[in-house]
């Protein structure tokens, strides 16, 4: 019963006004994520982010520049302010225990290969962080030449 009230006040919390379209999974087990599949999103609860998964998360591969014109132009869910997200916010769906892809179980377009972050390297502004999520790896690469995916986010509140 404490688990049921918990998720409730989660979504309330999140201003749902339904809970339509929500994989909600009550256990022991549940944790900070929430998939709707009517938007092709995925909720971080802990993060207050809402991420991009539509199949386009597995097919824009650009450079970084186009990246962020991409998620800026995103209408999705019917929202249309995304952005390309941090580093840091990026690194947060990446799930060591699992590889090819090492993400997070909640997301259902994923591709085990690397997805551009906002965050530029601050010894070489030219290059940026990705992830690789093959391994749950980052590393820089060259913000004109070098290709990634691209996944959006967006804030919740």
């Amino acid at each position: 019963m404490l688990k049921k009230v918990f998720t409730i006040c989660a979504i309330s919390i999140l201003n749902f006004s339904t809970v339509s379209g929500y994989e909600i999974v009550i256990d022991s087990t549940m944790g900070d994520y929430l998939r709707n599949d009517s938007t092709q999103t995925v909720v971080d609860l802990k993060r207050n982010l809402v991420w991009q998964d539509d199949e386009s998360a597995t097919r824009v591969n650009t450079n970084w520049q186009e990246a962020i014109n991409y998620c800026q132009n995103l209408n999705l869910g019917e929202y249309s302010d995304w952005r390309l997200p941090s580093h840091k916010e990026l690194l947060s769906i990446v799930d060591k225990s699992k590889s090819d892809p090492a993400m997070k179980s909640d997301f259902k377009n994923v591709t085990a290969d690397s997805y551009w972050s906002s965050t530029p390297y601050a010894a070489n502004a030219s290059f940026a962080w990705f992830v690789g999520f093959n391994s749950g790896e980052d590393n820089t690469d060259s913000t004109q030449y070098g290709n990634h995916y691209v996944r959006c986010v967006r804030n919740s509140k």
